[in-house]
């Protein structure tokens, strides 16, 4: 009996002994931005929105380890390789072995007539080689959705065995932190600005995302990364920043280090108004009314200069992403 415990204690050390060493040695995979291969040019920023969200799920699973989009941004620069529409086996297998990774995970993806397709490609570092391609397929506006949906795909394709509590985060991601398409392009567009060094309107971007819903994990991440970089350009502007009359910038007069005439800023509102709900909402009597109202103050007792207004059914969900985005990318 003594000889069968021990026999069985040994297994189970060696079991355990085997399962650790394999979370110390996670398989490394980059995931490189995948292909705009549709006709609309608008949709190219989508490539890195993609690409971190599947890194932000991947990265939960202890058995991988996933190259940090920041790092294939500081590789992709380093080598020349901004302006490339996709990258091929060869290119993506000369990044691969830059960036330690093992497996490369590329693709392209479409949107048409309303339906979108992601493709994946996974290619051997080594060898160069396209070890397997998969894709989902799906309606635009089901982008997040299908964005899980190839999650998935990539870790059966990979072999992957997830724990119970890896599981379960990976669903709770998709119930939680759920996005439209509309402010998964303003999160790509986001990522866009603070790579080229944009950081304030980056987080401007990155804030509107978060106003549809506070949980998108990717959107709070990227924050936390780049508040120093916040703080450090909020530091050099203050430097180049002198005072008159007051310590506060709004009852003082700011006067700018460098010599010339002072200029004013333009003026911009956006005002919504919704009194006829879709669905089963009930309609209101005075909310159109009122902005109305607002609007007339502001344009008769106030200097702007540009005002945008979306009355009843102006007032889409995309509609509005719409306009402040462009806020964000007109206004200083």
């Amino acid at each position: 009996m003594r000889k069968i415990f021990n026999l069985l204690f040994l297994i189970s050390f060696a079991m355990a002994s085997s399962t650790a060493h394999a979370n110390t040695n996670p398989k490394r995979i980059a995931i490189l931005y995948f292909d705009n291969s549709g006709d609309n040019a608008s949709m190219d920023k989508l490539k890195k929105g993609l690409a971190d969200m599947l890194i932000t799920d991947l990265s939960n699973v202890k058995t991988l380890s996933i190259v940090e989009r920041e790092k294939l941004e500081e590789i992709i620069k380093e080598q020349k390789l901004n302006n490339s529409k996709s990258f091929d086996a060869s290119t993506a297998s000369k990044l691969g072995k830059l960036l330690g990774a093992e497996v490369i995970l590329t693709g392209a993806f479409f949107e048409m007539f309303g339906t979108f397709r992601i493709d994946a490609r996974f290619i051997d570092v080594e060898t160069g080689k396209i070890l397997k391609s998969d894709g989902v397929e799906g309606q635009t506006t089901g982008f997040f959705s299908l964005e899980k949906q190839l999650a998935n795909k990539i870790l059966t394709n990979l072999d992957v065995k997830l724990s119970n509590d890896e599981q379960t985060l990976l669903n709770n991601s998709g119930k939680e932190q759920e996005i439209s398409y509309q402010a998964a392009l303003i999160y790509s567009g986001a990522l866009d600005q603070i790579d080229n060094g944009e950081h304030q309107k980056g987080a401007e971007k990155l804030n509107v995302v978060l106003i549809e819903n506070p949980g998108f994990e990717p959107a709070k991440n990227e924050l936390k990364k780049i508040s120093g970089k916040l703080t450090a350009d909020s530091t050099a502007e203050a430097a180049n920043v002198k005072m008159r009359g007051s310590s506060d910038p709004i009852k003082g007069l700011n006067l700018s280090t460098s010599p010339g005439p002072l200029t004013v800023g333009k003026y911009y509102a956006l005002i919504i108004g919704i009194d006829k709900y879709s669905g089963t909402w009930p309609a209101l009597d005075n909310a159109v009314n009122d902005a109305k109202k607002i609007e007339n103050v502001l344009s008769t007792k106030y200097r702007f200069d540009k005002f945008i207004t979306l009355y009843n059914e102006q007032s889409t969900r995309a509609m509005i992403f719409e306009k402040m985005e462009w806020l964000v990318d007109n206004i200083s």
